[in-house]
Formats: structure tokens, C-alpha cells, sequence
């Protein structure tokens, strides 16, 4: 066991089963915990080789991811999944970072034809808080927006409600009212009025974008962590056109050293906007802004604004990034109080009056 410092990133999970229409009020089928063990019982109880266990098809913006694994202990789930790196089809290209210009040659890294190159992302799942926490140990990546299509695809295609079969000729594809019967003929209709929903926000810590969003007259600077950028050339666009082309244009990067200000001046609802962008585009880095405000030397940044937790907890390492499942779960119960939702308090007078007033009648 290896004491490894553990980021936990809350998100509050908004929607998750089948629903009818746009209604948003409870699923009508599948809750958080059905949806979880269906997808346990789909992708690992089902004994699938790993590379059948994506529920989507890659895209430019967003590569396949897998199901890494799960356990489940006290009711709660940890998901592990395989997000997958591109490669070219002998390996992952790499070169020297410390080698000059001029000298650089790229390199390597063999890949075998059953092998996946990626990396794992964890998340730990809460039913009863409706809570999904994205769990940061030496993964480089939180994996958040694979996630959240993953789960979000298995419910529209992979869920015991989905209907795939054909009927006098003609294919019947969608989501239906029972689930599939477990022997014998599935003589189920798809209701088009169904749809599956899986939908997360960040859990904000109380008032951090509202002071941002009151404070706008007092912003002076905007901050972005960038590696690269290019200069704006676009003379004729409005300030706040160019501010947001520039900082939703440069690539996205872990906190580095590198760190662009740009004096503002800048109002409510162009910093809605700001906001709108990030959590449109699952609070991604590449969207986090930093605002300084005047007279202050500190930083209020998006990102900040949403809970998040660290702690020291003990890790078993199976292999580099694969931490044993088992264990980690255990681990993390041990913070569940965190995270749990507060019972209302009851007001002791107004008990006891209620009392008398029972024992009166």
C-alpha cells in the first residue's frame, strides 16, 4: 500500500435513467443504482473481452473509452474505465523533450495488435446522494466527459430496456416499457416517447460564481494557463469578441507555468457567457477562466468555484496507474461522511409542543 495523495472532484448527478419526453421529474425507468449494476452486469459479469465493453463509437473530440473494472461496497460503486490515446497503427509516437531543435528525433512506442493504449480515470459513485466524484490519484486526466457518455450511451443502447429486433421484415431499434424477458421471445415495442438521459453538474461550492458574476464592475484581468497561443489578427472584433476567440481557441493544458492575463473591462453577462462555455463543455480545462479583480492580488478561477477534495489515503498498485479496486473503494468510504447529505434538524420546541398537544387530544 502506498500513501498517494487523492483529488476528489463532486459532481451532482441531475439525470439518470429513462424518461418520457422532456419531463423533468423522476426517470420513469432505472434509477442511478439499476443503471450501474445493469452496466456491471453488462459489461463484466457477462465475462466480455474488454475491447466489447464501449458503449460509443470514436469521434475527433472523443476517443472510445472501456469499462476498467467496478466494485461495489455499502450500497456505493467505484467505475474504473480505459480511456484510449490515439495511435498510428505499429505505436504511439514520442520525443525528447529535453533534445535541441535541431537534433530531435521522434521515436516509438510499440503497441501490439490486441493491446489499447490509454489511460484508467475512476469514479466513485454514490446512489443515495446522487453524487458521481471524479477520483484524481496519479491519472493525469479526470476522463469526465467520457464518462459521462459512456454511461449516457449504455442507457440508450445497452440497458435491459432497449429493443433491437425485427419484426416481418422491418428493424425495431429503441427504448421500451419492460425490460428484456430473460427467456423465450422479446415481442417488445419501442416507445418513441422514451429517451435515456444521463446528466451531471458540478456540485459548486455556495456562492463562488455568484460573487464573480456581482463583482464584474471590480474584474480587471482574465487569466488563462496556456502552452501556445497565437495573436489575435481579427482588428475589427469588439473586445469581448476577441477575449473569448482568443481563450476558447488555445490548447487546453494542465497548470503550468505558463500564464496569460489580459486587461478587461467586462460585464455580467459577458462572464455568464464564460460560464455558460465552460459547463456546456463539461467544466473542461480548456475552458476554465480566471478572473483578478482590482486592488486584489488573488484569482478567483471557474474551476474553484466547484467542491473538490483532497486527502492522503492508501493505494495498492497493481500496475503503473492501476490502483486495486477492492481496496480503493474501502478506502474511500472512509471519507463517505464528506459527502453524505445532512439530515434536516428538527426543531426540539416545536417537538415537544407537538407532544403536548397529541397527549392533550
Amino acid at each position: 500500500m502506498t500513501t498517494t495523495k487523492c483529488e476528489f472532484h463532486v459532481y451532482e448527478i441531475k439525470k439518470c435513467g429513462i424518461y418520457v419526453n422532456r419531463e423533468p421529474e423522476k426517470p420513469k425507468y432505472l434509477s442511478i443504482e439499476k443503471v450501474i449494476r445493469e452496466l456491471k452486469i453488462w459489461a463484466i459479469d457477462s465475462d466480455k473481452p474488454l475491447i466489447e465493453t464501449s458503449t460509443y463509437q470514436a469521434s475527433n473530440s472523443l476517443p472510445e473509452s472501456f469499462c476498467f473494472g467496478m466494485e461495489e461496497y455499502s450500497g456505493n460503486f467505484l467505475l474504473a474505465l480505459w480511456n484510449k490515446v490515439p495511435h498510428n497503427k505499429s505505436g504511439i509516437s514520442k520525443v525528447s523533450a529535453s533534445s535541441p531543435v535541431k537534433k530531435a528525433k521522434a521515436g516509438e512506442v510499440k503497441i501490439k495488435g490486441d493491446e489499447i493504449a490509454g489511460y484508467p480515470s475512476y469514479f466513485w459513485i454514490l446512489p443515495k446522494e446522487s453524487l458521481i466524484i471524479a477520483i484524481k490519484l496519479d491519472n493525469r486526466t479526470l476522463g469526465l466527459a467520457q464518462a459521462r457518455y459512456y454511461i449516457y450511451n449504455f442507457i440508450n443502447h445497452y440497458s435491459s430496456h432497449v429493443v433491437n429486433r425485427m419484426e416481418s421484415g422491418e428493424e425495431l431499434y429503441g427504448l421500451g416499457d419492460t425490460p428484456a424477458p430473460t427467456s423465450g421471445k422479446d415481442g417488445r415495442f419501442p416507445n418513441p416517447k422514451l429517451r435515456g438521459d444521463f446528466t451531471i453538474h458540478a456540485k459548486r461550492l455556495p456562492g463562488k460564481i455568484d460573487e464573480i458574476l456581482k463583482n464584474a464592475d471590480n474584474i480587471t484581468k482574465l487569466i488563462k494557463n496556456i502552452s501556445v497561443y497565437s495573436s489575435l489578427s481579427d482588428s475589427s472584433a469588439t473586445t469581448i469578441e476577441s477575449i473569448t476567440k482568443w481563450f476558447n481557441n488555445v490548447e487546453p493544458v494542465k497548470k503550468r507555468d505558463i500564464k496569460i492575463e489580459m486587461p478587461v473591462d467586462i460585464s455580467e453577462k459577458e462572464i455568464q457567457h464564460f460560464v455558460d462555455l465552460w459547463e456546456e463543455n463539461n467544466y473542461s480545462d480548456e475552458y476554465d477562466v480566471g478572473f483578478k479583480f482590482k486592488g486584489e492580488q488573488r484569482v478567483e478561477w471557474l474551476s474553484g468555484a466547484n467542491q473538490k477534495e483532497e486527502r492522503n489515503i492508501d493505494v495498492e498498485w497493481l500496475g503503473k496507474e492501476q490502483a486495486n479496486l477492492e481496496k480503493l473503494i474501502k478506502e474511500l468510504h472512509k471519507h463517505y461522511h464528506t459527502f453524505k447529505k445532512s439530515k434536516p434538524q428538527t426543531n426540539k420546541a416545536e417537538e415537544h409542543e407537538k407532544g403536548k398537544t397529541e397527549v392533550a387530544q
